[in-house]
C-alpha cells in the first residue's frame, strides 16, 4: 500500500486525533509568526492563546485570526519571567522569518517580555483544559518546556518542531515528561538532506485508554492496515 504524501502533513494527523476523541480544550501556540494554518483549520470554535513576541506579525495575526476566539500574547516564552534579547533573522525577502531568544545584546537584536507557560497559565485559571501545546521557536524549545512543568501534566498534545541534530534532545524532554511519540510529520528538506520535522506526542494514559490509537492493545494486528512509504 502506498500511503499519499498528505498523511505525513499536520493536518492529517490532527484530524486522526480528533476522529480518535483525544480530548482538546484550548490552543496554546507558541511561536505563532502570522499564523499556524492547520491549528487554525482544524480547530474553528476552540480558543487558541497566541504567543508571538515579533511584532512585524501582529497586524497578520489578527487578520488571520479575526473570525476567531483567540487572544494575543506579545511576548515570548522561556524558562523564566522578565526580559530577555531577542535575534530576528530575514530570509527570502521577508520582512522577519524566523526569531529566537539569545544571551546578550547585539544591533541585530531586540528586548522583549518573556514569560514561562506555568506563570501566565496560573493567572488563567478559566482556560480550557486539556491543552494542545505546539512550539516552534527556533531552537528555544528546552526552554519552553522548562517553563513548562505544571502546564505539560494539563496537555493532552504537544506538537514540537525539531531539527535532526535536536530531535533526540527534545524528544526526549517531552517523553520523560509523560508523553508518547505518535507521529512525525511536515518534514523539511534542505538540498539532500531532511533538516526539519514536527513531532506529535500524546500524553500516555490517553494513548494507553485510546482504542483508535493505541491500536495493538485493543486488537490483533491486521496485515491490511499495514501502510509504507514506498
Amino acid at each position: 500500500m502506498v500511503v499519499p504524501a498528505a498523511r505525513l502533513t499536520k493536518t492529517c494527523s490532527l484530524a486522526i486525533l480528533k476522529e480518535a476523541g483525544l480530548p482538546i480544550g484550548t490552543i496554546l501556540d507558541v511561536g505563532v509568526r502570522d499564523q499556524t494554518k492547520e491549528l487554525r483549520l482544524a480547530f474553528p470554535l476552540h480558543k487558541h492563546l497566541l504567543f508571538e513576541p515579533v511584532r512585524e506579525h501582529f497586524d497578520a495575526i489578527r487578520s488571520n485570526y479575526k473570525d476567531m476566539n483567540y487572544q494575543l500574547i506579545e511576548t515570548a516564552v522561556s524558562r523564566m519571567d522578565g526580559e530577555g534579547s531577542l535575534a530576528i533573522f530575514s530570509f527570502n525577502d521577508m520582512d522577519v522569518s524566523h526569531s529566537t531568544l539569545v544571551e546578550g545584546e547585539t544591533p541585530s537584536t531586540r528586548t522583549v517580555r518573556v514569560v514561562t507557560l506555568d506563570s501566565f497559565l496560573s493567572r488563567h485559571p478559566e482556560l480550557t483544559e486539556p491543552f494542545l501545546l505546539k512550539i516552534d521557536v527556533d531552537g528555544n524549545e528546552p526552554d519552553v518546556l522548562a517553563g513548562a512543568t505544571k502546564t505539560l501534566p494539563k496537555c493532552s498534545v504537544v506538537i514540537c518542531e525539531v531539527t535532526v541534530n535536536s530531535y533526540l534532545e527534545r524528544a526526549q524532554m517531552i517523553t520523560q515528561a509523560g508523553f508518547r511519540l505518535w507521529d512525525i510529520v511536515d518534514l523539511g528538506f534542505y538540498d539532500q538532506g531532511l533538516h526539519a520535522m514536527d513531532l506529535v506526542f500524546i500524553r500516555e494514559d490517553l494513548f494507553a485508554s485510546s482504542s483508535k490509537l493505541n491500536t495493538f492493545a485493543f486488537r490483533p494486528f491486521d496485515i491490511n492496515l499495514w501502510e509504507a512509504l514506498y
